[in-house]
């Protein structure tokens, strides 16, 4: 699977800097993988990125990591149907999630992208 995010940009401080995380769960709510996370320091991410480091317990195997962006550009993302060992998982339903938030802003918001 392969999927666009598309990241809103923001004016006011820090507005050049955002995080993001991007990850797969099951139909029961459990974690799968990290795909993408995107933050500079661990500050950031206990503050920016909570709904993801709660779920993940921060693990990123496989996922594209790296520091804060600092552009609004599409994001492309791509899921291999493996969990975090590496397994193949069952057919079934799945669930993309997304969390990003403006570095050092006060918002920040999490947005269930769908079932697959």
């Amino acid at each position: 699977m392969t999927f666009v995010v598309n990241p809103v940009s923001h004016s006011g401080s820090y507005g050049s800097s955002h995080v993001v995380a991007i990850w797969i769960e099951n139909s029961s709510g459990t974690f799968v993988k990290t795909l993408l996370r995107r933050a500079n320091t661990s500050h950031t991410i206990n503050n920016h990125l909570p709904v993801w480091k709660a779920n993940s317990n921060l693990n990123v195997v496989d996922a594209t990591t790296g520091a804060t962006l600092k552009s609004y550009n599409p994001i492309t993302v791509t899921w291999n149907a493996t969990n975090v060992s590496a397994a193949v998982v069952a057919d079934g339903n799945y669930s993309v999630w997304v969390e990003c938030s403006w570095d050092e802003g006060s918002s920040r918001h999490c947005q269930y992208l769908g079932n697959f």
